[in-house]
């Protein structure tokens, strides 16, 4: 493998990403990612997409598919029912709106260390998120990074003895445990989340200043929700039922 196979690879991610960012689904992202591959790698285009992209994107959609819809009809039901809005409020009630960011990635970080897999982590946690950072007036772009911030980073392979894959596989290769190096691993993690809370803060701050200086700049929620009304939303209680429910089934 060349250089220039190397930075095809490399390019082929920042398209992905880059894509993602401007709103493009995932199969036009996907090809077009795949296209780039293999054009710096100089494979076969009919085979490339036929057999490698078309198979593997047939399996993994295959796989998943279940996971998927149950979690997106989840979602909805959790939206459309007003059980996120009726969570949501009363964590705001608990801990301010203004610790939106820090709820979100706490929340999917607890849920990452109880085993709860990355996919059931976004379907479940993204209906409640929609209406802290309604709240909290803070930018939906912020949402995947303070997800990841919880629940794709020190605790998938910093806090000891957690039961994700990215933990557990070394050990089979290491002879290790999922608890090898903790004083490492907790140090690690605290710096872990506590860069990524600066970061996310930071980057709170500015888009709230570019949507501030720029009346069209729409990253920032105009205006913020309104308190629940008595009434207009189920038991805080039955609709944290229902989540827990999901989270254990899934």
């Amino acid at each position: 493998m060349d250089i220039i196979s190397i930075l095809g690879l490399v390019l082929g991610l920042a398209v992905l990403i880059m894509m993602g960012f401007k709103g493009w689904g995932m199969i036009p992202t996907s090809i077009v990612g795949a296209l780039v591959v293999v054009i710096t790698n100089r494979m076969d285009l009919w085979e490339a997409l036929s057999t490698h992209y078309g198979t593997f994107m047939k399996n993994y959609a295959g796989d998943y598919f279940l996971m998927f819809f149950l979690g997106t009809l989840f979602g909805a039901l959790m939206g459309s029912s007003g059980a996120a809005k009726s969570i949501a409020c009363k964590i705001v009630d608990l801990m301010g709106s203004k610790r939106a960011l820090l709820i979100v990635v706490i929340t999917s970080a607890v849920l990452s260390y109880g085993g709860v897999s990355f996919a059931v982590v976004v379907f479940t946690l993204y209906p409640i998120a929609l209406v802290l950072f309604k709240e909290g007036n803070v930018s939906k772009r912020l949402f995947p990074a303070a997800l990841f911030a919880g629940c794709a980073s020190f605790t998938m392979v910093g806090l000891p003895g957690s039961p994700q894959i990215q933990n557990i596989m070394p050990t089979e290769v290491l002879g290790t445990t999922a608890y090898a190096a903790p004083l490492n691993g907790i140090v690690v993690s605290c710096i872990i989340f506590a860069l990524s809370m600066v970061w996310l803060e930071w980057n709170d701050k500015r888009l709230k200043a570019a949507s501030a200086s720029s009346p069209d700049e729409k990253t920032i929620w105009r205006p913020s929700i309104s308190p629940t009304a008595p009434g207009c939303c189920p038991s805080v209680w039955l609709s944290f039922l229902s989540y827990s429910w999901c989270c254990i089934s899934l």
